[in-house]
């Protein structure tokens, strides 16, 4: 599978790639320097927008009136880092006993959904932590909306590809062909008006603007998370300034139409139309 990988990769004409890992990965792969400028996702401002009324009827409809809410939305798996969300909570309590902070995790369930409702469970975190499941797309502008915080920490990852690229003599050790996807939940939520959280790894680096439109914090680290949650929410005038960073810099860089500029661009360039 690798070797007709490679071989995609050394005959196309045209590459791009949503993030520096997948061009780095990319190019060990094949052994050799190609072209693979990286191009961020389009986000539908039709879908993603600021609507204030929907996020407070959403929070009315689950009960989260008074609640500072930190949203999570993705895959329920272990790369994207929730456990480490739901382990800042104790962090959180030492310094904000009786904390109105409620977690709030959405989407489609995955391998690691039991393994975070039982430590929900086993540590008494039920009234700060909600799951909500699959959020339908007549809903998802609402739950983004309904959030004060959005809180994306992934960690970086390895697997059977990773294996292979840090097997040989020639190769360089394993750890440095892992990698981190590049959200896209992060953006959506900047489109709705929101200051993100997201660990230091690539990808994350490549979206949020430190201590401007969100916040980085290293991965598999609750405390970082807990301190950043708490900063926001303790610094309310820091909190909306982030927010509105946020939504110009999905303006900036997100907007479909910009972003389908870029790629005609790119294929005119490469193909001479």
């Amino acid at each position: 599978l690798l070797k007709q990988e490679k071989k995609a990769y050394l005959g196309a004409k045209a590459l791009l790639s949503s993030g520096t890992d997948i061009s780095n990965y990319c190019q060990k792969l094949v052994e050799k320097n190609i072209e693979l400028p990286v191009i961020d996702n389009p986000i539908d401002e039709k879908i993603f927008y600021v609507d204030v009324r929907a996020g407070q009827a959403m929070r009315e409809k689950l009960g989260l009136q008074n609640k500072f809410i930190i949203l999570y939305i993705g895959r329920i798996s272990p790369d994207k880092g929730i456990i480490y969300l739901l382990k800042a909570i104790p962090e959180i309590l030492k310094n904000d006993p009786g904390t109105n902070i409620q977690i709030v995790i959405g989407g489609a369930p995955g391998s690691e959904k039991d393994n975070l409702i039982n430590y929900i469970k086993n540590n008494h975190y039920e009234n700060y932590a909600k799951f909500l499941g699959y959020i339908e797309d007549e809903n998802i502008c609402a739950i983004y909306n309904m959030a004060d915080v959005f809180c994306a920490p992934s960690v970086v990852f390895g697997g059977e590809t990773t294996n292979y690229l840090g097997e040989g003599k020639k190769r360089k050790i394993k750890e440095e062909y892992t990698i981190s996807t590049t959200p896209t939940t992060a953006p959506e939520a900047m489109a709705c008006g929101k200051p993100v959280i997201c660990t230091a790894v690539s990808g994350s680096k490549e979206t949020v603007r430190e201590n401007i439109d969100g916040i980085l914090v290293p991965e598999k680290n609750p405390l970082a998370i807990a301190e950043a949650i708490l900063k926001l929410k303790n610094n309310p005038r820091l909190k909306q300034k982030m927010g509105e960073a946020a939504l110009e810099s999905f303006q900036n860089r997100y907007l479909s139409t910009k972003i389908f500029e870029s790629l005609l661009g790119y294929y005119r360039k490469k193909f001479n139309r």
